[in-house]
């Protein structure tokens, strides 16, 4: 017997319950199989294949979408190839720190802190290795793509720390320095000492990024824009 009322949109006559379904105001609708589609109410006996490039997000569907994932992809290779000149460029600096480290300019500009902000451009520009990992196609296990977005602000967070940090302590030093001499006294400001303004900053750093990791972390997420 026939359905006892019209199907709604998503949803077709099912000839089988119509042929093995015995009462006749039963409802005898099925969901649209995946890869097509009904937009309306109907008692039709059959849905609508979905165009070619174009695809339903499993059954029941009311409509077909052209999907495009919108993933890097080629555009990947710039950021490594970005990445790849900041190193280049920061173990350029530390040999050459090395090499003049006994130079009076260079041990006036406080080889130490130098060294660190080189570490720290390193470490900051690596983020953009999980920045660019941090995706995953429809229908993929976002896992992986989840941890990139948690170790990307990791990377960039201490390394900028470590940088600033590092300026900020030479920065107090040459202060230090400038009023002792002001004051006509002898002042002997050590890098040791210095290196605490340095521990302390990351430590504030590491405490709020694992606060942030522990309740409210990035996650990768997909959104379907019309």
């Amino acid at each position: 017997s026939p359905s006892g009322r019209t199907c709604s949109p998503g949803s077709y006559l099912n000839g089988t319950s119509v042929q093995t379904e015995a009462a006749i105001l039963d409802h005898k609708c099925g969901e649209c199989p995946s890869q097509s589609y009904t937009s309306v109410e109907n008692v039709n006996g059959g849905c609508i294949a979905c165009p070619e490039g174009t695809e339903t997000n499993g059954s029941g569907a009311t409509f077909c979408v052209q999907l495009e994932e919108n993933l890097i992809g080629p555009l990947g290779i710039m950021g490594y190839i970005f990445v790849a000149i900041s190193w280049a460029m920061s173990l350029g600096y530390l040999f050459w720190i090395w090499r003049y480290k006994t130079d009076s300019v260079v041990k006036i500009s406080q080889p130490e802190f130098l060294t660190l902000i080189c570490v720290g451009a390193i470490i900051s520009s690596s983020a953009i290795i999980p920045w660019t990992m941090a995706e995953a196609g429809v229908g993929e296990d976002t896992a992986a793509a989840d941890r990139n977005c948690v170790a990307w602000p990791w990377l960039y967070a201490i390394g900028w720390s470590l940088m600033y940090s590092s300026l900020t302590a030479k920065s107090l030093r040459l202060y230090k320095m400038a009023n002792a001499a002001a004051a006509m006294r002898r002042k002997a400001v050590t890098a040791k000492e210095m290196y605490k303004v340095v521990i302390v900053w990351v430590l504030i750093d590491v405490l709020i990024l694992t606060a942030w990791t522990a309740y409210d972390p990035l996650t990768w997420q997909r959104s379907e824009v019309g």
